[in-house]
């Protein structure tokens, strides 16, 4: 009888420990978070393509048994123009597209607790999404992928797919905005890197390897060439927001993309400075005055470059 009395205490205290590792365990799985990449930009980067490569990657190690990764192409965009530009809300977005970053932010997080993400978005829309997502900027598995190109070739490249370049369309393309976020995210975490498109072209398998490694992502030489997803691309696989004519607009040649190729080159001054003689004359005074303003932004991510 002793004996037993003895024992008992022993087994209570042995489920007690077990319950508790039990519990553990299952906080453990509802916690377990995989990796979000958010590639920031100002638009007319080569983010596009960027995310294509990162897709491919996901694809083929998905093919290797591993997992795919989801991509999110500019989820804030919806909840941009419903304030600056609503009266072009249903021409550019889908009846069923989300425009509460608060709901988007939610959905990926929930996605990242079975696989990996990849979100690209892009000045204005950006900024404004990470502001209503205060919480999101400070997860531990959001890595932060600044992509910035030099200002110039981002206002002519916005101007060779649009054949115009207006003020109200800077939004898009904000290249101070960028900064702003750039700042705001540097205040809640170190998980920054910053990249600039010369050398993603120029060194695309090395710079791929270094994004990837950076968020936690496996990379193989292999998925460097991707298969092209074809003319009748309606973005649903990017979980694009917009109406599928627009996306074949802004994203043909992503979407239609094997590889990383030269971006084109535009005409610049003895100093450097561009000229934007590609542009109509009544286009050139806004153009340039982009310029000066994105110019500081430039200057400070290279900057901020120097240092990471």
């Amino acid at each position: 009888m002793l004996r037993k009395l003895l024992i008992l205490p022993i087994l209570i205290f042995a489920q007690v420990i077990c319950g508790s590792a039990n519990e553990k365990d299952t906080k453990l799985i509802e916690n377990r978070k995989k990796p979000i990449l958010h590639i920031i930009t100002s638009g007319r980067t080569g983010s596009v393509v960027l995310m294509r490569a990162i897709e491919a990657q996901g694809d083929y190690s998905q093919s290797q048994g591993g997992e795919r990764i989801e991509i999110f192409n500019e989820p804030g965009a919806p909840a941009q123009a419903l304030i600056t530009v609503p009266e072009l809300y249903d021409e550019w977005f889908l009846p069923t597209s989300q425009n509460d970053n608060k709901i988007i932010a939610k959905g990926i997080v929930n996605i990242s607790k079975k696989r990996a993400v990849c979100i690209k978005d892009n000045g204005d829309p950006a900024k404004l999404f990470l502001e209503q997502n205060p919480e999101f900027v400070k997860r531990d598995n959001v890595n932060f992928v600044f992509l910035i190109r030099e200002p110039g070739d981002v206002i002519s490249s916005f101007y060779r797919a649009h054949g115009k370049f207006e003020a109200d369309q800077i939004q898009w393309i904000n290249l101070k905005s960028v900064m702003e976020i750039h700042e705001l995210v540097s205040k809640h975490t170190d998980n920054i890197k910053i990249v600039f498109t010369h050398n993603l072209i120029a060194r695309p398998s090395q710079t791929m390897q270094e994004i990837m490694g950076f968020g936690g992502l496996p990379f193989s030489e292999a998925a460097m060439k991707w298969e092209s997803h074809g003319e009748k691309f309606d973005g649903k696989s990017w979980n694009d927001p917009k109406h599928e004519d627009k996306i074949k607009a802004m994203h043909k040649d992503a979407a239609c993309s094997t590889c990383f190729k030269q971006m084109h080159a535009y005409e610049k001054n003895a100093d450097g400075t561009p000229t934007f003689s590609e542009a109509g004359p009544q286009y050139r005074g806004t153009m340039h005055a982009a310029y000066k303003q994105f110019l500081v932004a430039y200057k400070y991510f290279n900057e901020q470059a120097a240092r990471q």
